[in-house]
Parts: structure tokens; C-alpha cells; sequence
């Protein structure tokens, strides 16, 4: 008897179709879900942001709004003119004047410690309003206090109207300072100015290029530091507005 002739295997060459297809399935599920994403309610993401910069402490967009409104929460100060007039730079030394003294006299009706705290001079830096470090600051820390965020946030209304640009300057006695924060009065006093244009330029529609921070430690003292009542002179901030372009302008 003969063996029957056994039939070859039909090979399917298409069966890569199968695949292909399964893929391109996928592929055009995962480009709907895109698509679909991207479609997101603008409102509901706002209210999302605005949530997420809340719980990290920060004042969410919403509340920040334009024409030189405050944008402290509930704050809604209205906008209010330049110190300077359309006129031009002529007016600008008056322009700091002007602000100086309204920041002068807002601080007096704080009471008189705070008063007698706050010094206003002019120099060849331009208009210094020189505050006292106890009123922002405790000692060698460069933490500005919860109870006095209030004074600045004053201040800072008075400044964002003043001309030209700004300079926080830190400033410290002679007294030596060794922390691991704070290895040197340099590092204290540059931590100091930092903080108060931080805190400026968080709560307030500043410019950031008009604003600056400097630290010189205890080497530019007003009084010598040869007692404690210079040395507590010397220990201050100053808030320059500056009056030279060489000063506004790096070189």
C-alpha cells in the first residue's frame, strides 16, 4: 500500500495584518485621549493653578491684577499717579523727595518707636530712607517679621509710584557674626536686602529690573561703632532711589 503524500502547511504571510492592526488601534486610542485632554476647561485648570499656588504659599494669578492695584489678598488698593509728571527726568529729584516724605509720614502715624526707627537723608546715591533693622528683622536673623510685613507692604504702595530704580541696601555693625546661615556679617547683611526685595517683588507688580539688593556688612557705618547707640545706628536697612543712570544701569 502505498504512503499517502503528506499536504504541505499553507504558511499565511499576512498575518503581520493582525498586529498592524492592533497597533494602529492603540495608536489612534491614545491620540483621542490627547486630544481630549487638551481640551481641558480653561476655568477648571485656573481654579486647579490657583489651588496648587495656595497650598505652597503663593498669591495665585487670579489675584494679581494690573494698573498698579496692590496684589495682596483683599488688599484692592486703587491705582494712584507717579510722583513724576509727564514733564520729564527734571522732575525726578522732586519725584523722590515727594515719596520719601509720604513714607516718612505714613511711618510717623505708626507710632513713635517706629517713627524715631526711620531716617530719610539724601547722598550721592540719590534718596535713602534708612530703617532701623529691629523694626524688620530679629537679632541675626534675616527673617523679615510676620508683625511688620504690614509697614512694608505701605512702603512698597509709596515706592512702586516712585521714579527711576531702587536699591535695598543691608547694613550691620561691627560686631562679628558665625553662624552656619550667617558666616560673616557680609552674608547677614546681603540676606537682609534680599529678603525685603523678595517679599517686594511676591506681594507687589515691581519691575524686577528696577530693583536691586546690595550687602556691605559693617563697612559702610554712619557713626563710628565705638558704643552701643552707634552701633545700632549702623545696623539698618536703606532704601535707595537712586538718582544717578551710572547707578540704575550696570555698566
Amino acid at each position: 500500500m502505498g504512503k499517502k503524500k503528506k499536504h504541505e502547511e499553507h504558511v499565511n504571510h499576512e498575518r503581520w495584518l493582525v498586529s498592524y492592526a492592533d497597533f494602529i488601534t492603540l495608536l489612534f486610542a491614545f491620540f483621542v485621549t490627547m486630544y481630549a485632554s487638551s481640551r481641558v476647561d480653561g476655568q477648571k485648570m485656573g481654579y486647579v493653578m490657583d489651588s496648587i499656588q495656595r497650598a505652597f504659599g503663593a498669591i495665585p494669578l487670579s489675584e494679581i491684577s494690573a494698573g498698579g492695584r496692590s496684589v495682596m489678598p483683599g488688599a484692592n488698593v486703587p491705582a494712584q499717579a507717579s510722583f513724576v509728571s509727564d514733564k520729564g527726568a527734571g522732575h525726578k529729584e522732586a519725584g523722590m523727595k515727594e515719596a520719601a516724605e509720604e513714607i516718612k509720614k505714613s511711618l510717623e502715624a505708626k507710632g513713635k518707636e517706629l517713627n524715631q526707627a526711620v531716617s530719610i537723608s539724601s547722598d550721592e546715591r540719590g534718596m535713602v530712607i534708612s530703617i532701623a533693622d529691629k523694626v524688620f528683622f530679629d537679632t541675626g536673623r534675616a527673617t523679615i517679621r510676620e508683625d511688620v510685613k504690614p509697614v512694608l507692604d505701605e512702603i512698597a504702595q509709596t515706592l512702586l509710584r516712585a521714579p527711576g530704580h531702587i536699591r535695598v541696601e543691608g547694613h550691620t555693625d561691627n560686631v562679628p557674626i558665625n553662624t552656619p546661615q550667617f558666616p560673616s556679617n557680609w552674608e547677614l547683611s546681603t540676606a537682609r536686602a534680599s529678603a525685603i526685595i523678595r517679599h517686594l517683588l511676591t506681594y507687589h507688580p515691581f519691575d524686577p529690573r528696577k530693583l536691586s539688593a546690595a550687602g556691605y556688612g559693617e563697612y559702610r557705618p554712619v557713626v563710628p561703632n565705638d558704643n552701643e547707640d552707634g552701633r545700632s545706628k549702623n545696623r539698618r536697612v536703606d532704601i535707595v532711589m537712586l538718582r544717578s543712570k551710572a547707578e540704575e544701569e550696570p555698566q
